[in-house]
């Protein structure tokens, strides 16, 4: 194949990838990729770097969300590594949304010519490296991630195999250093995927141990005794930058998770492994959607998108071939097959069974949460696979009279399933909408410069997270501290952003944690601005520190009442009375207390035939006057038909059911037919 072929069908790959996705997804520029919440978190996390770099907000570590809690910044990713283009864009002239947008948009852009680019150096033709970058930068697991915008930056990962690479292959000590700048490069970009190119190049140590046996450091000692004095400087420094950089971030990372005491469970962790039913889903396909439709309903469905797709699975494994029978590009593709192999059986879980349980007790690493997202560095090996795989196919048909009828089905294959991909993406208007929104119940006159701005949402929602970013973005545009918060981790006692929560509970939590000396409750609470677009009823309430007692169990009781059945659900009223002698709240610092509930089947002369568990959960969000009844309705999907009889209970989460504590059981007679 001419060069110039290559360079028409290169640009035809790269066209497929920028206006058969990027342009999609982003509705040609009047769109954003991801919901409300994460890219528009993002957008915040981008913006605080650059009020930071203009000197408009004093402290890199703590923005202004969150008030007054301190390092908020390392409850999620920084974006340092990335930071400076959306700087730049902003300093250009752009808005918040549109520089979001072109950071977005540069980031996916330079995954695919970057490994591009580390796909030459590795011997690869212009087309065979131009579908391996295309699986690395738009395969089906890296556009599923497309609300989670911190991991769009992936460039280093590629340079960074590529020095490692070399560092193994030629002995070069230099490599090595380079390597480790690109991959403490990749950790400023995102800690998580820092994390996984450091799982990558340790795979790749390990296939080349498999594959040459000779002595690695004995080579690199010989490098650097024949190297210049001022090239040994260039090496000790870029090791030295690179570990300083890395060192100086996770320090801080864990200092700030010390200080807070962020952890994460093993058993939240292993609900995230990558497991073999996971590696055929791609929900977002339209074209190979169907292949794990049959796959288990896993909790974190979302998370574990990791099909790569029917063609760039087919070219593999023709690059699988050549590697076996020593084709073209068989040392590098071997070293990638083994590499890929290594890092699926180190994080692959069958059952309750996986290797990955062993790195969960060393430090740091348990903090890593979704570790099925280490698919996004397994794409650059998955895509060497089938970079070898083309150019065995170009070997074959180089001098056929079809050729060019199997290069375009080639690039079709590659490239069809990301074309097909249907993506998630918000309208920029809308972010600007919510904005206006909130500024309408603003006084004319504005705010004090010194105000603390609190936004709420509406009475009984859900977790309200949208509300909190809108809270952040108006502060943020304001130049105001907030007490608004969203993030991967919230500070201890952190409840949601409802009308009828007093305010004032969020500085509680701050002062009943580690407050500075040096800031008043009250002084802080005389800043603070609400806004709200619903008003409570009542006078909004302070949250319990309460856990329940057979005091309160006893004097708090139920009764429900059958609404019937229509629309195939069943409709209740449960009403609740407070005889406490105080106000009874449903918000605890020691853990939420909802509605609970279960079906008891019975028999034709109306005795239990079975005692089933309590597994329903309903949020409760009011606060009860001692003497007073509230009724909630609660709507409730159907069990097979039967006589039954509806239970209902209370329960504090993590604490106790109020039904062990003395209180009586409600329930209801209902036949379901």
């Amino acid at each position: 194949m001419n060069e110039r072929t290559g360079r028409l069908a290169l640009l035809l790959i790269f066209s497929a990838g920028f206006f058969g996705y990027i342009m999609r997804t982003t509705d040609w520029l009047s769109a954003i990729p991801g919901d409300m919440v994460d890219a528009r978190f993002n957008s915040v996390i981008l913006e605080h770097l650059y009020l930071w770099v203009l000197g408009k907000t004093p402290s890199l570590w703590s923005p202004t969300f969150f008030f007054p809690f301190e390092g908020v910044l390392a409850f999620s990713d920084n974006h340092f590594g990335s930071g400076g283009a959306y700087v730049l864009f902003r300093l250009a002239g752009l808005p918040r949304e549109a520089a979001y947008q072109a950071w977005f948009i540069a980031g996916t852009v330079l995954n695919f010519w970057v490994g591009y680019y580390v796909l030459r150096r590795l011997g690869f033709s212009m087309v065979a490296a131009g579908c391996g970058a295309f699986v690395f930068a738009f395969g089906l697991p890296a556009l599923a991630k497309e609300a989670h915008a911190q991991l769009t930056w992936r460039f280093a990962v590629p340079l960074a195999y590529l020095s490692f690479y070399r560092a193994l292959d030629e002995r070069s000590v230099r490599q090595l250093a380079l390597a480790a700048a690109w991959c403490a490069v990749q950790f400023l970009c995102s800690i998580y995927l820092g994390i996984f190119t450091a799982y990558l190049l340790f795979a790749m140590a390990v296939a080349f141990a498999f594959s040459d046996g000779r002595s690695l450091p004995a080579g690199w000692a010989r490098e650097l005794n024949a190297s210049s004095a001022a090239s040994r400087l260039v090496v000790l420094a870029l090791f030295l930058g690179s570990g300083a950089a890395v060192l100086w971030l996770l320090l801080n990372y864990q200092s700030i998770a010390s200080h807070y005491g962020l952890t994460r469970s093993h058993n939240e962790i292993l609900t995230m492994l990558p497991t073999p039913g996971s590696y055929l889903i791609a929900d977002g396909s339209a074209l190979s959607g169907w292949v794990g439709s049959q796959m288990p309903k896993y909790p974190m469905r979302h998370e574990l998108q990791l099909f790569v797709g029917l063609g760039p699975w087919v070219l593999a494994l023709v690059g699988l071939g050549s590697i076996i029978r020593q084709g073209a590009g068989a040392r590098v593709g071997r070293t990638a097959l083994i590499a890929l192999l290594v890092i699926v059986a180190l994080t692959l879980l069958i059952g309750n069974v996986t290797a990955y349980r062993a790195l969960l007790h060393l430090p740091g690493l348990s903090s890593v949460r979704a570790v099925s997202r280490i698919v996004l560095v397994m794409l650059l090996p998955f895509g060497i696979l089938v970079a070898v795989g083309v150019d065995r196919m170009a070997s074959w048909i180089a001098r056929g009279r079809w050729r060019w009828i199997v290069l375009l089905l080639v690039i079709g294959s590659v490239t069809a399933e990301s074309l097909s991909y249907r993506p998630y993406a918000t309208p920029a208007q809308n972010w600007r909408d919510r904005q206006v929104g909130l500024r309408s119940l603003m006084p004319a006159d504005g705010f004090p410069p010194d105000t603390i701005l609190f936004v709420t949402g509406q009475r009984g929602s859900g977790t309200l997270h949208d509300v909190e970013v809108d809270g952040i973005i108006l502060a943020q545009d304001l130049g105001l501290a907030t007490l608004n918060g969203y993030s991967g981790n919230i500070p201890p006692n952190y409840f949601k952003p409802d009308p009828c929560l007093d305010f004032r509970n969020r500085l509680d939590g701050y002062f009943a944690f580690k407050p500075s000396p040096a800031l008043s409750r009250d002084a802080l609470a005389s800043r603070v601005r609400v806004i709200s677009p619903e008003a409570c009823p009542v006078t909004p309430g302070i949250v319990s520190q309460r856990a329940v007692d057979a005091q309160l169990a006893t004097h708090v009781s139920l009764s429900v009442r059958s609404g019937g059945i229509q629309n195939g659900r069943l409709h209740l009223q449960v009403s609740m009375t407070n005889k406490s002698g105080q106000e009874f709240t449903t918000w605890s610092t020691r853990g939420p207390i909802r509605l609970s509930w279960r079906y008891v089947p019975l028999g034709a002369d109306g005795k239990d035939l079975a005692a089933p568990d309590f597994e329903g959960r309903r949020e409760l969000n009011f606060f009860l006057p001692d003497g007073q009844t509230i009724v909630q309705p609660l709507d409730l999907a159907l069990p097979p038909p039967g006589r039954y009889r509806v239970e209902v209970t209370l329960v504090q989460d993590g604490v106790a059911w109020f039904h062990d504590l003395g209180m009586v059981v409600a329930g209801v007679d209902v036949d379901v037919r």
